[in-house]
């Protein structure tokens, strides 16, 4: 394990350089990517803690996928409450939602301390049906450098309308100055293979690590399975 413990309340208003069209066009590869290595059928649950604005839950409610959101901070919650019509739990209410299908953390393990982190496993564990799905979506592995994850933001194909985007988008992120003073006062927490696998065994999944299902190709996505059994697992590589 690599970090210390974060304050997610820096990182909590949301920044209106993420909600462009390129931002809704990944949320939605992401959103398709997460079906399929989720097992998700229609008629299924899927929680996904640490929601942000959950500009992929549309595509997941089309296919007929019950969406059920949360999220630690307020502006948050109330950003994607309004746009989906949905409740949005916080870290209270969710423990009292139903078993789901699949619980996806995306963007969200580089911000927790060891404290939170365990209370996810948890709550995987307790709220995932047995064979259900734990995806942990954008850890950053240790040796992953600043200038390499935001070079992962540039448009794989060019055009003038997406080089514009994106000049705009990474402009007002840097020129700002808060992203970058943000991430040089809290760094994200990153993690090992084997750091995160053993945690994830020792919380009784079977663990999996995947190419990464968002933008930041550096990064990476783990799959905790919960044992069809109900038992805890040795793991899988």
């Amino acid at each position: 394990e690599e970090g210390s413990a974060r304050t997610f309340d820096a990182w909590s208003p949301p920044p209106a350089w993420r909600v462009t069209r390129r931002t809704h066009d990944e949320h939605e590869t992401i959103a398709l990517a997460l079906r399929q290595i989720a097992r998700l059928e229609p008629g299924q649950r899927l929680l996904d803690f640490g929601c942000g604005h959950a500009l992929g839950t549309g595509l997941h409610l089309e296919a007929g996928i019950d969406v059920v959101l949360a999220d630690q901070s307020a502006a948050y919650r109330s950003s994607a409450g309004v746009r989906w019509g949905l409740p949005v739990h916080d870290l209270q209410s969710i423990r009292e939602v139903e078993p789901v299908h699949a619980l996806c953390a995306f963007s969200v393990l580089q911000y927790l301390s060891d404290e939170e982190l365990e209370a996810l496993l948890t709550l995987a564990q307790a709220k995932l049906f047995p064979g259900g799905t734990l995806v942990l979506g954008d850890v950053i592995p240790p040796d992953l450098t600043l200038a390499r994850d935001l070079g992962d933001l540039l448009p794989r194909a060019w055009s003038p309308r997406r080089l514009a985007e994106h000049l705009w988008s990474v402009g007002t992120l840097v020129l700002g100055g808060r992203y970058l003073a943000t991430r040089r006062s809290q760094p994200l927490r990153t993690w090992s293979e084997e750091a995160l696998r053993a945690r994830l065994l020792e919380a009784g999944f079977e663990a999996e690590r995947l190419p990464n299902i968002g933008p930041n190709k550096a990064r990476t996505t783990w799959l905790g399975r919960k044992p069809a059994g109900g038992a805890r697992s040795a793991g899988s590589s």
